[in-house]
């Protein structure tokens, strides 16, 4: 008898699912296909919990993820000195399926510590923020010791640390030796309980995430998630650093061979300018996608002089639509098939993806053209996050200078 053609998609690979795909369906199929493993992660839930006392940056660090500024909807409140009474829930703005919780103090005569856990629906969070000032209390070790019986990943963060640099430089000191000095009381108060001795600290400024350890804090949420949890907040969360924007940029690389696979798989089952059309829909999606994750809008290119937003390549990209993006994106294929190994002289003449072109020629052409692209537009992110700051300390640097006079 022969062997059974039922085949568990899920335990091939990515382009073993392709190619199996390939040799049963047509090219929309194989597109759909792409769209859906490359688009996996924004049908992943992931619940953060943030607890610790009021004033210890847990709503200014909350905005940040969110990407939000304090007055706009939706945007964590300042505390004004009272305990948050009732879990508050902070919808992703750009992923619905990401929600903060703001957990109220732990011990309050609201939620004491016998119910505390069951009443606010800690359990439920695949990741816990515990947020402290100068010294651990015991309530943040009561909270972690809870969090470890229930296998929640957790860590310490020590929030504000753009104030500890502005003290440190009125006083004469180097940043980095009051951060190291911080850092050791710290460390000495954590590694004294039994409980706590080893768990991660991470010391950020939610107000200038380029100040502090926010990688690092990223790096211990993608050792403690789900993969496919963690690229759902990867994507999401704004371009707040420069290590961030790499960060973004090493994972949209991977995206890089799955679409140049699929393109190829769609030339090598043609069917006369339909194939493409639907790669260069691929293309045009995953553009957009990379311009997403970056978080470079025409509103951010707006800010910037006429002549450094027209040599950016997101303005050419978000500037054009429908048929004249795709002339464009034509045109640079063009480029890319002049100098791709081709198989025939029709390559050479006619430089476009799909029906005139072999698939491994097209695997070429793609791969090519959307990793130059994604370089460009990771310098364009990096370009707008300059811009950005440099607005951000000037407006500081005003507000210190009032406040002075």
């Amino acid at each position: 008898m022969g062997q059974s053609n039922s085949i568990n998609e899920n335990e091939l690979s990515q382009e073993d699912q392709l190619m199996h795909r390939v040799e049963n369906e047509g090219p929309e199929a194989i597109a759909q296909h792409v769209r859906e493993n490359l688009d996996s992660w924004k049908k992943e839930e992931l619940k953060i919990g943030i607890s610790g006392r009021v004033k210890t940056g847990k709503s200014t660090f909350i905005n940040a993820v969110l990407g939000l500024e304090p007055k706009q909807p939706g945007a964590a409140k300042s505390g004004s000195g009272n305990t948050t009474q009732h879990v508050t829930p902070y919808q992703h703005p750009r992923n619905e399926q990401i929600v903060l919780f703001e957990f109220p103090g732990v011990g309050t005569d609201a939620h004491p510590k016998t119910k505390y856990m069951t009443e606010v629906n800690a359990i439920k969070c695949d990741y816990f923020f515990i947020f402290f000032d100068s010294v651990i209390s015991d309530d943040d070790i009561w909270l972690a010791k809870r969090l470890k019986d229930i296998n929640t990943p957790y860590c310490f963060v020590r929030s504000m640390i753009d104030q500890d640099i502005q003290n440190a430089k009125f006083d004469g000191k180097n940043a980095d030796t009051v951060l190291g000095e911080v850092r050791e009381k710290v460390k000495t108060s954590v590694s004294a309980n039994h409980i706590t001795n080893g768990t991660n600290i991470f010391f950020i400024s939610g107000r200038y995430t380029d100040q502090g350890e926010f990688s690092q804090l990223l790096n211990h949420m993608e050792q403690n998630l789900p993969s496919l949890k963690f690229d759902s907040i990867l994507f999401s969360i704004s371009a707040i650093s420069k290590e961030v924007i790499e960060r973004k940029y090493q994972k949209l690389k991977t995206r890089v061979k799955v679409v140049s696979v699929g393109a190829a798989l769609i030339s090598a089952e043609p069917i006369p300018f339909i194939d493409l059309v639907i790669n260069l829909q691929l293309m045009i999606n995953e553009l957009h996608h990379y311009l997403d994750t970056f978080g470079i809008d025409l509103n951010k290119i707006e800010s910037l002089s006429t002549d450094v937003k027209e040599r950016l390549s997101a303005w050419n990209i978000l500037t054009k639509s429908g048929k004249a993006l795709a002339i464009f994106i034509t045109q640079q294929i063009g480029k890319a098939a002049a100098v791709a190994i081709v198989e025939s002289v029709a390559d050479l003449f006619i430089p476009i993806i799909g029906s005139l072109i072999s698939a491994p020629t097209t695997f070429l052409v793609v791969n090519d053209f959307l990793s130059k692209n994604l370089d460009q537009l990771k310098e364009d992110a990096i370009v707008i996050y300059d811009n950005a700051l440099h607005s951000q300390q000037s407006l500081h640097t005003d507000a210190q200078v009032i406040r002075l006079k």
